[in-house]
């Protein structure tokens, strides 16, 4: 059993409060506003005050919606220091339709019984945001009506965050993670990797997401820890700054989805400068499939930057269990190994092959369970399966979620018999867990089962395809499932055609059945999370719709007639 530092947040706060570290705020000009833990709890005990006023009462629920700033830091610490139950609200990276926004918000605020919501001032110029239901102000507001309080008791079993996963809005569903979940998680995680007052984090992730507010400023609480925090959004719009935040601040531990590291690569490539990244230690790549190919690229262009290799950790992880499920140990991090991508496809095992080997596709490792964490790999009548043979991944953990709240019935089909049944595919190989797909988004075709990854990385190494921008997936074609895949490229006319034509080839070679249909859209089309990873759901149902034809640039594939160009 984990026997964690702090029974809560609050605790946790308190007994840091005369810390010299703290959180670094850092803004599109790279101007910076530092808080230590101690002037965070003298904001935190104010905030609180706010939400009594606002007549939050322990063990309700408030909303928070906004972006990584200094007023939402405040007022998600004000809420757990006035004992309420933290619901961070997702924001897209773009408000390209302010509709589905004030659509999802109240999917969410409806879904949770919000008490109170509190939102960034520029969301107060969409009126129906301030019409939900629950007593609504600005960040700003619940700051300036701030009045000293205690801290609320907490037990370790109370509840302390909701986090949604992601899904359609008719039927969201929110994790219910304890303050408990949180400290045992934060424990064993830290505990994994060697965290300690010596580090320093630096992250972009979003603070509505699991892996940026409770990986990245939770955790460096409960280690005290130096953390410094970028908008998402000052992320997208200048990904150097992340480079340069962690080279200034002598970064050692940082977290992102792969295709954050594809950007890091762009912008290392790239540098008039050499930036200095001797200090990082771990770069966890998780929340999305790691692509080895970047992984690799990434080593291969940051050695001038003083990247180690051995600081490109492979993780895993999952809001039903708080956050970290598995991860290497530093410096332990091994290089891919190489399968029969048939041989996995049609028997679901894995065939060690030599790289390069046609028809050979990367297994990356993510590592072992983190203290106080089990893993077995399950057939689909539940029995564990030998090692190196794929099955669903299911996880026992002493962090693992209350349940979804207010869903006993999702929560019986995901937590069984003190099991979370992940819905990801994986398998038990030599350097530990592999994730090899989702068990929703699999694809069969004439009996075999296909990796989506599979064709998105084919389509991914054909020059001319934005690189990290392609999705496949299958789709019913006269009653047969049959294969899709769409991409971005900046290219138009007569390339774009000839492009299509490539990425047909070059998927039918990798996965040896032909695309029905390849799709080339312009930049920016695909739908992206708030925090920048690709849908392929949505991706999948906006398909199908036809709403992504009107951004094609060009078109291929057996299903759709000849090749053309799109008008």
């Amino acid at each position: 059993m984990l026997s964690p530092q702090f029974c809560s947040i609050n605790d946790a706060l308190q007994q840091r409060s005369s810390s010299p570290r703290g959180i670094t705020f850092v803004d599109f000009d790279g101007d910076r506003e530092t808080w230590t833990w101690g002037k965070l709890a003298e904001i935190a005990r104010s905030c609180a005050g706010a939400w009594l006023d606002l007549g939050v009462r322990p063990g309700d629920r408030v909303g928070l919606l906004g972006s990584t700033t200094p007023d939402f830091v405040a007022c998600v610490f004000g809420a757990w220091a006035a004992g309420a139950v933290a619901v961070p609200l997702a924001v897209p990276m773009r408000l390209s339709d302010p509709g589905a926004l004030v659509d999802e918000v109240r999917s969410r605020a409806d879904k949770a019984r919000l008490s109170a919501l509190a939102l960034d001032p520029r969301f107060a110029a969409f009126p129906d945001l301030l019409t939900l239901g629950p007593p609504t102000a600005t960040f700003e507001d619940v700051r300036a009506a701030g009045r000293d309080v205690d801290f609320a008791q907490q037990q370790t079993d109370d509840p302390a965050l909701i986090q949604f996963t992601s899904g359609s809005t008719a039927r969201p569903k929110g994790v219910v993670l304890s303050q408990g979940c949180l400290m045992r998680n934060a424990e064993s995680g830290g505990r994994q990797v060697d965290f300690g007052p010596e580090d320093v984090a630096v992250s972009w992730l979003p603070l509505f997401h699991d892996f940026g507010l409770i990986g990245l400023t939770l955790w460096p609480l409960y280690w005290d820890m130096s953390a410094y925090l970028i908008a998402p959004e000052v992320f997208i719009s200048s990904p150097k700054i992340w480079i340069e935040t962690l080279s200034r601040a002598g970064g050692t531990i940082t977290a992102a989805p792969n295709f954050a590291y594809g950007l890091a690569t762009r912008v290392l490539r790239n540098a008039e400068t050499t930036y200095d990244l001797s200090r990082l230690r771990v770069a966890a790549n998780g929340a999305e499939p790691v692509d080895a190919k970047t992984m690799e690229e990434l080593a291969a262009v940051g050695a001038r930057h003083g990247l180690r290799p051995e600081a490109l950790l492979p993780v895993y992880g999952l809001a039903e269990a708080t956050l970290g499920v598995a991860a290497p140990r530093p410096g332990a991090a091994r290089a891919a190994r190489w399968a029969d991508a048939e041989a996995l496809a049609e028997k679901s095992v894995a065939v060690e092959v030599p790289a390069g080997t046609p028809g050979a596709r990367p297994l990356v490792s993510v590592g072992y369970p983190v203290l106080g964490c089990e893993i077995e790999i399950r057939s689909e009548t539940g029995e564990k399966v030998p090692d190196g043979h794929v099955g669903e991944v299911c996880v026992r953990s002493e962090s693992a979620m209350v349940g979804y709240f207010e869903d006993p019935e999702e929560t019986d089909k995901v937590l069984q018999d003190g099991w979370i049944k992940t819905g990801d595919l994986g398998l038990w190989g030599p350097d530990g867990l592999v994730i090899t797909g989702r068990l929703k988004d699999m694809i069969i075709v004439g009996g075999r089962n296909l990796y989506p990854e599979d064709a998105e990385r084919a389509a991914n190494n054909v020059p001319g395809v934005r690189r990290g921008n392609a999705v496949a997936f299958g789709i019913l074609e006269r009653a047969r499932e049959g294969l899709v895949v769409i991409a971005e490229t900046r290219l138009h006319g007569e390339e774009a055609a000839r492009l299509a034509r490539q990425v047909a080839t070059e998927v039918r070679h990798a996965m040896r059945v032909a695309a029905d249909q390849v799709v080339l859209l312009a930049p920016g089309s695909l739908p992206k999370t708030p925090s920048g990873k690709l849908q392929r759901r949505l991706t999948r149902r906006l398909h199908e719709t036809g709403e992504l034809l009107h951004n094609a640039v060009a078109t291929a594939g057996r299903a759709l007639g000849k090749t053309e160009a799109a008008r």
